[in-house]
């Protein structure tokens, strides 16, 4: 993942697991953001796999978008030279480049970042020979080969993947995921889960991010297909409150999760109970899980923070929690199988787990 911070070095956080390029930060940050590391997605599938690159050079903004031409442009307030050149010489406008990425604006704007990317890592000077040319080699690049295409999305993938290759730019091997599992491993729930035994400990303070205290994540076999399966999480606070999430119709295909046909989310407190139901459509549901290499990371922070009906601040309160995950059809390492699994659903109602599903148990302070 990249490291994006703010002029005052507050840094924003990933809350997809690394497998987006959408940061977000904790309070309102000061410009200009910067953007260094991290990996490049030139397929667009929301998966690091050999078809990527790294990302070689340092970006930053003013807005919050980051993209190679908000690094070029800089703060227009200050110094607007370089924004009216790009405004007045090619088919951009203020929006295309300070609220849209650019596979969502057109192909002008498209070939223009993928030049001005180029004319960054070379360090070509402004409006210089070198990085006209660079515009113009990407253009004939789209010329000859991508005039076919229509679809802004596709057409970006196509021509990153051409640029990459003609800079001699190497895609990522297996010493690549490597560390990404690493970074992951520091950065989630995924190392806490002691997966030599059934239960685990984990000890966080208030002032931790929510991500950081309730992100987790179970090692499963790798390469599996998986049809329908579901995964929840029972959450008992010592105080009585219970929060309650069950993800159902989970299908895994080729090292991705290819549908979540829906996600319940179940709060109580007291006599008090409520209970949201969110569609597969819903942005909640559709980042709920991920799988990455043989890890299933359950989005549990961005769940908790996203959820209307029971405040988030419950769940980072400092108190002690139970907790309980329920895996069904999944062969989970050194979990145990259950006879009867249920978690309620709502203020009647339970989902009853089948038998053989497999249980991890632990303990989560907060101090």
């Amino acid at each position: 993942m990249a490291t994006v911070k703010d002029a005052n070095g507050l840094v924003a956080l990933n809350s997809k697991f690394g497998m987006s390029n959408i940061y977000e930060f904790n309070a309102t940050p000061k410009a200009p953001i910067s953007v260094s590391g991290g990996y490049i997605d030139i397929n667009n599938n929301s998966i690091l796999d050999e078809n990527d690159t790294k990302l070689d050079i340092n970006m930053s903004s003013y807005s919050n978008i980051v993209s190679p031409i908000t690094t070029l442009v800089g703060n227009i307030d200050n110094n607007s030279t370089i924004y009216n050149h790009l405004i007045n010489n090619y088919e951009i406008n203020k929006s295309q480049i300070f609220d849209l990425v650019p596979s969502k604006t057109s192909k002008d704007v498209i070939i223009l970042s993928n030049a001005i990317y180029k004319s960054l890592r070379s360090s070509f000077v402004f409006a210089s020979s070198d990085f006209n040319q660079s515009i113009i080699d990407i253009n004939t690049s789209y010329e000859q080969s991508f005039t076919h295409i229509t679809d802004l999305k596709e057409l970006s993938v196509e021509l990153e993947t051409q640029l990459m290759t003609d800079l001699g730019i190497a895609p990522l091997n297996n010493s690549d995921f490597s560390d990404n599992d690493t970074l992951l491993s520091s950065k989630f729930y995924v190392d806490a889960l002691d997966l030599n035994n059934s239960s685990f400990i984990r000890v966080k303070t208030k002032d931790d991010n929510i991500s950081d205290i309730w992100n987790m994540a179970l090692n499963i076999q790798a390469n599996q297909t998986i049809d329908n399966f579901d995964i929840a999480v029972h959450i008992l606070k010592s105080t009585g409150t219970i929060g309650n999430i069950i993800a159902k119709g989970v299908c895994l295909k080729d090292n991705n999760i290819t549908q979540i046909s829906s996600l319940t989310f179940f709060g109580k407190q007291g006599t008090y109970t409520s209970r949201r139901p969110y569609s597969a459509q819903h942005e909640i549901t559709k980042n709920s899980l991920f799988l990455i290499q043989n890890k299933l990371l359950f989005n549990l922070g961005y769940i908790i923070n996203n959820q209307t009906i029971v405040a988030s601040s419950k769940f980072t309160d400092p108190a002690n929690y139970t907790v309980k995950i329920y895996v069904n059809k999944v062969d989970v390492n050194a979990s145990v199988t259950t006879n009867v699994g249920s978690i309620q659903t709502g203020k009647n109602s339970y989902y009853y787990f089948d038998i053989g599903s497999q249980e991890i148990n632990g303990t989560l302070e907060i101090q």
